[in-house]
């Protein structure tokens, strides 16, 4: 996550569910129970009755990992808002900063359809 800070994600003006996320979590990430808490809210987001931001919707979040190297992450949103009928939409894709550019083995150019990936 501190490539996502790097990148500019967290500041004040970033409204997006990572930014959220980085400027929640991001001093208590790197330990055990701070990471554990971060995970619990995202599960905990999947839940209608879950707290959120107005006008925020549940959503699934998960991981694509190659053993501990972290490449990418994908949101479903369960549901649709006028904003995200026009910007966001039901998918969420945050490819990691430092992941491996180009192809990996069996897999498809970066940004182009997965064909094989563990999610997580």
């Amino acid at each position: 996550m501190a490539e996502f800070r790097a990148e500019g994600r967290g500041g004040p003006s970033d409204t997006s569910m990572l930014g959220r996320e980085t400027r929640t979590y991001g001093a208590t990430w790197a330990s055990p129970n701070g990471f554990a808490a971060y995970v619990a809210d995202l599960i905990a987001d999947s839940d209608e009755d879950h707290p959120r931001p107005d006008g925020w919707v549940p959503c699934t979040t998960l991981w694509w990992v190659d053993g501990k190297e972290y490449l990418a992450r994908i949101v479903i949103r369960h549901r649709l808002t006028d904003v995200l009928r026009n910007v966001g939409g039901h998918i969420g894709y945050y490819p990691a900063i430092g992941a491996s550019a180009g192809t990996r083995d069996g897999d498809a150019p970066r940004g182009a359809p997965c064909r094989q990936s563990t999610w997580h």
